[in-house]
């Protein structure tokens, strides 16, 4: 059997956003390019209602896509998974997707409060 790498794109997202919805979080993957960039593979989905806020704002979308294209380059980089606040003071978890010891993908996601922080 074999998929087309748009039909798996394309599953890969439906399950991201079907985890976004159901734990409120935002989701999404990133992956090196080939010219030392990071690509936004599978775009953030489930944005809570705050984040979708400060994205309504002019250059709020691309405040928050240049947030985590910086994010997701760094962890390929250093190959360590980070807990950042972002500019809208949204905890950030980018964890590295290592595969035969090279990082092939940052998996990102984002939440209002981390269970215990006396900041929610």
């Amino acid at each position: 059997m074999s998929f087309s790498i748009s039909t798996l794109y394309q599953a890969h997202h439906s399950v991201l956003n079907l985890v976004a919805s159901c734990t409120g979080c935002a989701i999404g993957v990133y992956e090196p390019s080939s010219d030392g960039n990071v690509r936004e593979v599978l775009p953030p989905g489930g944005f809570e209602s705050y984040c979708s806020k400060i994205q309504s704002f002019p250059e709020g979308r691309c405040l928050c896509h240049a947030d985590h294209i910086k994010r997701a380059k760094k962890v390929i980089e250093t190959g360590i998974g980070c807990l950042t606040l972002c500019h809208a003071g949204v905890f950030n978890q980018a964890l590295p997707i290592v595969i035969k010891g090279r990082v092939r993908a940052v998996l990102m996601y984002g939440q209002m409060c981390v269970e215990g922080d006396d900041h929610c």
